[in-house]
């Protein structure tokens, strides 16, 4: 290959706009009363969101975010993902792949944005995939998602968190043998029940960074830890 024919190559690649974070999705609003439906516009996004609605402390989530005119730069800007936990601070999102902060342009423009929406009652923040999905979580978000909004009677889920407890050697069991031995006890749905149970943080793991597996260890939050 000759010298002007590596420059067509190297020319091509960049022109590419799209990544495999691009993806747009419809999420349900799970912190709203109506079928209002929350619009990610990129799968990076789309994690944020389901974090955000799984998220016990968070009490309301939009991406229909209004635009802030921004004097240092001249024009208005929106970000991406808002929403509040039990405060008033209106926590204002801007999700970016980390390799897009390489670049000082956006650095700088995030810096000015932050210098002008920091206030007491609004706080601007950066999100990248280290933040929202680090290492191998992204599996374990959309699992604990799926499970959410099971129906489960409190009693069995209630009954599966003591037979946590009861299995337990160090505080810790692991989820294979919790479900199978939830099963042998006569308890329904017992895979279902326990990712119930961790996705609404009433049974943990140690480190939800890691995919969850039949050797991750389980524990109950009535175990000390």
């Amino acid at each position: 290959m000759n010298k002007e024919t590596q420059r067509q190559h190297l020319k091509a690649k960049p022109s590419l706009t799209s990544s495999w974070w691009a993806n747009l999705s419809f999420i349900p609003n799970l912190k709203s009363d109506g079928p209002d439906m929350l619009r990610a516009e990129s799968s990076l996004e789309t994690l944020l969101v389901l974090k955000l609605l799984i998220d016990p402390s968070v009490k309301y989530v939009t991406t229909a975010c209004t635009s802030k005119y921004i004097v240092r730069l001249g024009h208005r800007y929106t970000d991406d993902v808002e929403y509040t936990r039990a405060s008033s601070t209106l926590y204002c999102t801007e999700v970016k792949q980390s390799s897009e902060l390489e670049k000082q342009e956006i650095r700088d423009k995030l810096t000015i944005v932050a210098d002008e929406l920091n206030t007491e009652q609004c706080c601007f923040e950066v999100k990248t995939e280290h933040d929202i999905c680090p290492r191998d979580s992204t599996a374990n978000i959309l699992r604990f998602f799926r499970h959410y909004h099971s129906d489960f009677d409190e009693y069995e889920l209630i009954e599966v968190e003591n037979k946590t407890e009861q299995l337990s050697e160090n505080n810790s069991v692991p989820l294979l043998l919790l479900i199978d031995s939830l099963r042998d006890a006569g308890i329904s749905y017992p895979a279902q029940k326990v990712w119930f149970l961790l996705a609404h943080k009433r049974l943990h793991v140690f480190d939800e960074s890691k995919f969850i597996n039949s050797n991750t260890l389980i524990w109950s939050s009535s175990c000390s830890k």
